[in-house]
């Protein structure tokens, strides 16, 4: 490969053809312009590379003898493209949508054992205050909330209770209304 096909270029170029293609070039491959370390090496290797063939091309004496040294005979449509060609970047939109995306797992994943960690506590209170030993004893946990719920437990217990004997007592009289009347 020769020095107009590493520049995408027929031999037949003009001065001004070449510098920007030089130019193009130098835009694709500058170093600053890559993020990987072995990414920067090569286009600093292609970087020099290309500056001496504009150095070469670029002189009318010095391309006359390379064109000569490499027998190169102005012949149209024989260039092809470069073999340089731009190392792919990523955007930093791409980088951005990633990191989103992670954070975004992230936080269902803290969402999920939030959720979980919720019902275990739940269904532990709730078997803490079907288990009359339980419902009795002092929790230890560190949620203080089952021994409130407790205690509320024991008291509406109580308030049935005395419902129920309300309810007999009025049933009794009830009845004993009833036996009186049926009896007239």
């Amino acid at each position: 490969m020769n020095f107009y096909e590493e520049l995408g270029l027929l031999p037949s170029a003009s001065l001004a053809e070449i510098k920007q293609s030089y130019k193009t070039l130098c835009r694709l491959l500058h170093p600053d312009r890559q993020q990987k370390a072995s990414s920067k090496r090569l286009a600093e290797y292609q970087m020099r590379r290309l500056n001496q063939l504009l150095e070469v091309l670029s002189d009318p004496i010095r391309r006359r003898r390379y064109d000569q040294s490499v027998g190169i005979n102005i012949d149209p449509g024989t260039a092809s493209q470069p073999i340089m060609v731009a190392l792919p970047r990523v955007p930093s939109e791409t980088q951005a949508t990633g990191i989103i995306w992670v954070a975004a797992a992230l936080a269902g994943f803290a969402l999920i054992y939030v959720l979980v960690q919720e019902d275990v506590h739940t269904s532990r209170a709730e078997k803490h205050l079907e288990n009359p030993k339980l419902a009795n004893a002092s929790v230890v946990s560190g949620s203080g909330n089952v021994q409130e719920i407790a205690e509320l437990r024991k008291q509406l217990d109580a308030l049935q209770q005395r419902l129920t004997k309300l309810e007999g007592r009025a049933n009794g009289t009830t009845k004993a209304t009833a036996r009186s009347d049926a009896a007239r």
